[in-house]
């Protein structure tokens, strides 16, 4: 509520906001800061309670004042509704009246706004009975850790498995698949379970221990407003005093256990991830939530309208109109050295736990504690999958997150989290086993990014060498860095593949083809779901395999640049100065062959 020097006024038919904010009993025209008060409340779904209950004129305004009179008689006064009391448009049901008051005894030009409520109908509302467990609960995995649960998950998953052998025969690869996912999620269900959904839920995690004294906290509270009876209240009080210094020990050692098992999470890493690990845990902060604005800069209120903007902004960038004719196309064919069931298991050992699960629902544990059976069929599918059109894993969740720093709102200052299918996610785990070496032998020394045995403290050593190489020398080095936008998305799959039909072999990559093709997404925002498109530019990102081919791809256009820059300049070799290191899409080049670097580019 507030003196907001806002004019509603009454709704023009051209208002385009979808949620009601003001009833129909306000008055006077709509003033710029009106249309400012209207977009904030529509945004945030408010709704201003004094203009929907129908009063005398003397009663809906609140503020007067005083204008000059043009006949030299006394000052004109002048009635407005610039106050406002705002609610949730949720909860606008509980507002039984709202009006102003005149005769105050303040002096003052404004009015007095009062809005009665019935909070009855809020504590209905509020006292809802438990929710049920649904199907789409997400698994308890950290079930888990129990080693009997774990035991107890894999008989399941033979038993399911058992059914499936007597039954191959009448089970194309389709129905395959599908049988092993039900098979997974109905031997997670009797054996792990579902997460219950409750309806209270707490921010910091307390304990039930912590639940109770609070719960009695909170009574005895009640209790002192209520007893008037002297030594009984110091005695509650003293109590209660008790239980809040319990209740902060509590936390403090709650507190205390949880940076323990962080520790002891970082310590059991490598030692080249113990900082990152750490330094993430740190700076965690809580996700700001993600607020689009339409092609006039004005937010969108509604999420389905948020959602269906989002795709029309990410269609314009992995979607090609003179591709959609032209796509990569699938062929069916047999691996001529099939995957095998330790390929797959070794695979499944690499799988990251607690991490979101894909469009298909199943998180990486279901298959990471598997049995050598799981593991047996799932190699047949990706052998089916290498052959048959019809089985397709290249679905796709995109989940924005608002950069940092950057203005909330445009669609393009949103970057991507890809939730892929965990079968992809080891499908390309195993295509990234057998590729490794060839790969490897494809790059340059100068690309630090994913590869094995090296990492951005190469990086960093280079520029540390070339510090102390300009302090021994007395010379000066310039160098550009260069940090490609959006370069995951914006890879041609087409080039992609004739660049690595000279580096792997045909069956690796046939199946980086199949994985390329018919790649489907959906935009998730607010448990939102978009409809779903059909993607011809970029590597989906979410799986190991993606930043690998990534790098070929940046490899391959920086051999075309190498071989049309001029000769290095004889200071360069002589001080055996490296040409250019990478990490990813992370380039830094000398500065004297910017301008050659240039040109080579622009021209293709």
């Amino acid at each position: 509520m507030g003196d907001f020097n806002a004019k509603l006024g009454k709704r023009p038919p051209s208002d385009c906001h979808s949620v009601s904010y003001a009833g129909s009993h306000s008055r006077g025209h709509r003033n710029y800061s009106g249309q400012t008060l209207a977009d904030f409340a529509s945004s945030n779904y408010l709704f201003a309670c004094n203009t929907a209950f129908q009063h005398r004129a003397e009663h809906i305004t609140t503020w007067t004042g005083w204008r000059h009179n043009p006949s030299g008689g006394p000052p004109l006064p002048i009635y407005n509704q610039i106050d406002y009391i705002l609610c949730r448009h949720s909860e606008r049901f509980v507002v039984t009246d709202a009006r102003s008051y005149a005769g105050t005894s303040l002096e003052s030009d404004h009015r007095l706004v009062l809005a009665n409520l019935n909070l009855t109908k809020l504590y209905k509302k509020l006292k809802r009975p438990p929710v049920a467990i649904s199907s789409n609960a997400k698994f308890n995995i950290s079930e888990f850790s129990d080693p009997t649960k774990k035991a107890k998950y894999r008989e399941a998953i033979n038993e399911h498995l058992q059914d499936l052998g007597r039954e191959q025969e009448g089970v194309n690869a389709e129905q395959h698949l599908q049988y092993i996912v039900n098979a997974m999620s109905e031997a997670a269900n009797t054996s792990v379970g579902r997460v219950p959904k409750t309806n209270k839920t707490h921010r910091n995690g307390f304990s039930g221990e912590i639940e109770k004294l609070a719960a009695e906290k909170r009574k005895l509270r009640l209790d002192i407003t209520v007893c008037r009876d002297g030594t009984k209240v110091k005695e509650m009080k003293t109590r209660r005093n008790r239980l809040a210094h319990q209740i902060r020990r509590e936390c403090l050692k709650l507190a205390s256990t949880r940076l323990d098992e962080r520790v002891a999470e970082i310590d059991q890493m490598k030692d080249d991830a113990k900082m990152f690990k750490a330094t993430r845990l740190l700076r965690r902060q809580q996700q700001s939530p993600v607020v689009v604005e339409d092609s006039d800069g004005k937010l969108i209120a509604q999420p389905s309208e948020s959602v269906e903007a989002l795709r029309q902004h990410f269609r314009a960038i992995f979607c090609d109109p003179a591709l959609e004719s032209s796509r990569l196309l699938r062929t069916e064919e047999d691996l001529k050295n099939p995957i095998k069931q330790p390929e797959v298991h070794a695979a499944a050992k690499h799988l990251n736990n607690g991490r979101a699960s894909g469009p298909d629902g199943i998180p990486a544990e279901l298959i990471k504690y598997g049995t050598p059976a799981l593991f047996s069929n799932i190699a047949t599918t990706f052998n089916n999958y290498a052959k048959d059109k019809s089985l397709k894993l290249g679905d796709g969740l995109l989940i924005p997150i608002p950069k940092p720093g950057k203005k909330r709102g445009p669609p393009g200052n949103v970057r991507l989290a890809t939730l892929l299918n965990t079968l992809r996610k080891l499908l390309s785990l195993v295509i990234l086993t057998r590729v490794q070496p060839a790969i490897n032998g494809y790059l340059s020394l100068n690309q630090s990014g994913f590869q094995s045995g090296r990492s951005t403290g190469d990086v960093v050593y280079s520029y540390r060498w070339l510090s102390a190489r300009c302090q021994r020398v007395a010379s000066e080095i310039s160098i550009l860095g260069i940090d490609m936008s959006k370069a995951f998305d914006t890879i041609s799959r087409v080039r992609l593949i004739d660049i690595l039909s000279t580096v792997i072999d045909h069956d690796e990559l046939h199946i980086i083809q199949c994985l390329l093709t018919d790649t489907t997404i959906k935009v998730k925002l607010n448990n939102i779901l978009s409809q779903p498109l059909v993607t011809h530019n970029g590597t989906p990102q979410g799986d190991s395999l993606s930043p690998v081919l990534l790098t070929v791809y940046l490899e391959a256009a920086l051999r075309l640049i190498r071989e049309r820059l001029s000769p290095r300049p004889a200071l360069d070799i002589q001080l055996q100065l490296p040409n250019e290191t990478a990490y990813a899409d992370d380039l830094a080049q000398d500065r004297r062959k910017w301008k050659e670097l240039m040109c080579a580019v622009s021209n293709g």
